[in-house]
């Protein structure tokens, strides 16, 4: 008898391990889809000051700038377009169908940025096919991280779905990440001048190889144990006629991310060089510090979050961002690297709990029905329209108010946005005789 207990003790442990290995299984290969993914759009932003005087070559260097934004900003435009059809995929053919698919759309153009020649060798047409590209990368973000980050959370076990989802925008973190540190490295080892003439296609060449990795780990992610009834009224339909405004209030939750993420972690490297005047090195190895903090840090605060509940730690992150994005801005303004890197850690401190919560927060606000289609839409609209727009509006704000400090104050309105949508949302909740903020099941 006894040995028939032992043996059973024996049992459920491997079964606890066993789950628990599968469940690791599927946040690294969450995980590092979106590390691949987000290495191939980002990088984009930190050459940004190279390709606008490759493909849109102008006498003032502010304007090629803002072009270059400008056709950063085109693939977020189709961000909301991926996330139709995308979320249309995912909700009638399964989440890993439309997150394989996704990679493809996104390492093939990054190939084609690396080796089009530029504005001197096609012209116009040249400006004209880089658009094209955005957009077509642009589709794919759009289709593929809301879908991996509401596959991460469904799958993870009760008590554990926050810091599941944490990891998917640790994984967002660490691809942009890779990018700084490889325009770090390129910036190092070359000349500006050979930097400006052909360095800057080399991240975009290797995003061949990064694609055809990301889609070999997603081929092998499990499929969903429950297939979606082909029968149903269509996803987007269900999604616009009957849950429009959930679109709405996930977009809101979205929005001091999608500015806070793109000024701080994607613009500031070209603040800092072109603004401040810092050497572009510098102002990507500040970035690239900040960012592996940013990325260790996520995860503890979706661990944090499945404790005491996701509304909460956003609701005070997006309180001390409004509070402290003027005076953390003023920090980056001194020409000093210390300094400079306090500001940056400064922004972490803000962003890392509302990065490690926000996925489980605003899957908790999904209906049932047509859930990555609301999701994808919501999450799309805002960071597509908002958040790919942010690096352009700042370097508007600058050129034309004079004030080398007014991006804070873009960001301080998105976090008060935010704030305000939590809030509200928690309030329905009272109103329904449900707890406004507890621990996902």
């Amino acid at each position: 008898m006894a040995a028939t207990g032992v043996e059973l003790l024996k049992g459920e442990a491997n079964i606890a391990k066993e789950f628990e290995a599968h469940h690791r299984r599927l946040i690294i290969a969450g995980t590092i889809g979106n590390v691949l993914e987000w290495y191939d759009f980002a990088v984009y932003g930190f050459f940004a000051h190279e390709i606008g005087q490759v493909f849109f070559p102008s006498s003032d260097p502010v304007t090629s700038l803002i072009a270059a934004f400008g056709a950063f900003a085109a693939g977020f435009m189709m961000r909301p377009f991926g996330a139709v059809v995308f979320g249309h995929i995912a909700d009638c053919r399964g989440r890993r169908t439309a997150m394989t698919l996704s990679v493809l759309c996104m390492a093939i153009p990054t190939f084609c940025i690396g080796i089009l020649p530029g504005y001197q060798t096609l012209g116009s047409s040249a400006a004209v096919i880089l658009v094209l590209m955005r957009m077509l990368q642009g589709m794919s973000v759009g289709g593929e991280f809301a879908t991996s980050l509401l596959y991460l959370v469904e799958h993870a076990p009760v008590g554990r779905k926050a810091f599941a989802g944490s990891w998917g925008a640790a994984g967002a973190t660490g691809g942009t990440l890779a990018g700084s540190a490889v325009g770090f490295i390129i910036n190092r080892t070359l000349l500006p001048e050979q930097v400006a003439l052909w360095g800057w296609r080399v991240p975009m060449l290797l995003g061949l190889a990064v694609g055809l990795a990301g889609l070999f780990i997603r081929k092998h992610l499990p499929e969903e144990s429950e297939k979606p009834d082909p029968s149903q009224t269509p996803p987007i339909v269900i999604a616009f006629r009957e849950h429009w405004i959930d679109m709405l209030r996930i977009a809101g939750v979205m929005l001091m991310g999608s500015v806070g993420f793109y000024l701080i972690f994607v613009f500031l490297t070209t603040y800092l060089s072109q603004t401040v005047k810092v050497p572009l090195a510098q102002a990507l190895e500040v970035n690239t510090i900040s960012m592996i903090v940013l990325m260790f840090l996520i995860p503890f605060y979706g661990h944090l979050a499945d404790r005491i509940g996701p509304a909460r730690i956003v609701t005070v992150a997006a309180f001390a961002c409004m509070v402290l994005a003027l005076p953390l801005f003023w920090l980056l303004h001194h020409k000093n690297p210390w300094l400079d890197l306090l500001g940056e850690l400064g922004f972490v401190m803000v962003i890392a709990p509302y990065q490690g919560s926000y996925p489980a927060l605003v899957v908790r606000m999904l209906p049932q029905k047509a859930r990555c289609t609301v999701l994808s839409v919501g999450f799309n609209l805002c960071v597509g329209l908002i958040g790919g727009t942010t690096p352009m509006v700042a370097s508007y704000l600058i050129a034309k108010t004079h004030n080398d400090l007014s991006p804070a104050w873009f960001l301080m309105t998105a976090s008060f946005i935010t704030l305000i949508t939590v809030i509200m949302w928690q309030s329905k909740l009272k109103k329904a005789g449900h707890a406004a903020d507890t621990t996902l099941t």
